[in-house]
């Protein structure tokens, strides 16, 4: 597993257990240049936790959002594509998926 996801995956494990500890490393995140892609990396490696996937997620939808207006629609279009595969691959199986993670890829897509 890739360093970066490593970190992360321990970075999601802290913020469920003492979200004040890391959460200025969570914010550093969220607004770093990079998020868009690092979500989109740790979003796709088979091995990401649930918990990782859905703190990547709420990362996205906060740069997607607060940067909206300087974001490029051709990012925010590839954004909406990708959550169209993810509601595909949620559709197939949302039994096997926790719900907080199937509720996070809609509330994304139907924010975008």
């Amino acid at each position: 597993m890739d360093q970066a996801i490593i970190w992360f995956e321990g970075l999601c494990q802290q913020l469920a257990r003492d979200p004040k500890a890391v959460s200025d490393q969570y914010e550093n995140f969220k607004n770093s240049e990079q998020v868009l892609q690092n979500c989109r990396v740790i979003l796709q490696a088979n091995q990401t936790s649930p918990l990782a996937k859905f703190y990547a997620l709420s990362a996205a939808q906060y740069a997607l959002l607060m940067r909206w207006e300087s974001t490029a629609l051709t990012v925010i279009g590839e954004w909406i594509g990708y959550l169209e595969e993810l509601i595909l691959v949620v559709a197939q199986q949302w039994k096997q998926l926790p719900t907080f993670l199937t509720r996070k890829v809609l509330l994304l897509y139907v924010g975008l």
